[in-house]
């Protein structure tokens, strides 16, 4: 029981997810960490430094392995695909009758940040108007073995923060397996904000700025509390969290800090795909 205390413990200090969008010098920015532990090996880390944002995609990965306990986190996350994926397993070997439990645990948070400026058109808006970001999560969960202590889990957080004027929404939800249970996750989001209130008129273009985080968590967990039993966790997630496309009015054009997220031309293409791909998983999940 000590044991799963003090990790989530430190799950919370390194790994939760975050509730606002932190300051920074930067407009976008691509940062994560990557973190594997096990009863046979010392914990091994990889951590992507937020103040380096010169590059448009980045990763990081570990693996470890010993005496059979085997664990491994990898993410990646691409401002000009606007996607984020992660990858976790854990593994722990069958319990020694002697040293008792074993445990191997893989767990990666990953982060994009970047701010988008739009220009609505003039014209009338008798609905009113809101700008914002749609896409999807998707991947996979598979817990083997049945304890208490031994679960995989997808943690994932989407936040608008309107730069310019008071505007601001947050979409946030998790799925975890256990007890060997097999889940297929695809679900969308599209958080958003009110611009303009219903029957405004704008005689000219008119310019609203926001900056959104989204952060992917995927943590495994093979602790056998038992010592009696094979334990294997696994959250695939690099079918990804992705973006589609940015939410506005008719007519809106927008450029991206990055210069590279979701192109105009491209998002609405994007979209199409993305769609098309939610009704095949919806099915898929369906039948399952």
């Amino acid at each position: 029981m000590e044991l799963r205390l003090v990790r989530t413990l430190s799950l919370i200090g390194a790994f939760a997810l975050g509730a606002a969008i932190p300051a920074s010098a930067f407009d976008y920015e691509l940062y994560g960490n990557v973190r594997i532990q096990g009863h046979d090996f010392d914990p091994l880390y990889d951590y992507v430094d937020p103040t380096m944002t010169t590059s448009l995609s980045r990763e990081g990965s570990r693996v470890g392995s010993l005496a059979g306990n085997q664990a491994e986190a990898r993410w990646t996350a691409d401002l000009a695909l606007g996607s984020i994926s992660g990858y976790a397993h854990g593994a722990n070997a069958f319990a020694d009758p002697v040293l008792g439990w074993r445990y191997a645990n893989g767990d990666l948070q990953a982060w994009m940040k970047d701010t988008l400026t739009l220009q609505l058109p003039a014209g009338d808006y008798p609905q009113g108007a809101k700008v914002g970001l749609s896409g999807f999560v998707n991947g996979s969960l598979k817990s083997s073995g049945i304890d208490l202590f031994a679960d995989a889990t997808v943690r994932w957080k989407i936040e608008l923060q309107r730069l310019d004027d008071y505007g601001y929404d947050s979409v946030e939800d998790s799925r975890q397996a256990a007890n060997g249970e097999m889940m297929d996750v695809a679900e969308p989001f599209a958080p958003a904000f009110q611009v303009l209130s219903p029957g405004s008129s704008l005689a000219t273009p008119k310019s609203v700025t926001f900056r959104f985080l989204a952060q992917l968590q995927v943590i495994t967990d093979t602790y056998d509390s038992l010592a009696d039993q094979h334990l294997e966790e696994t959250a695939d997630f690099e079918d990804t969290l992705q973006f589609f496309s940015v939410d506005a009015p008719p007519g809106t054009t927008w450029t991206s800090a990055s210069g590279v997220f979701l192109p105009e031309p491209v998002a609405a293409a994007q979209a199409a795909t993305a769609l098309l791909a939610l009704a095949a998983l919806a099915g898929r999940r369906r039948r399952t």
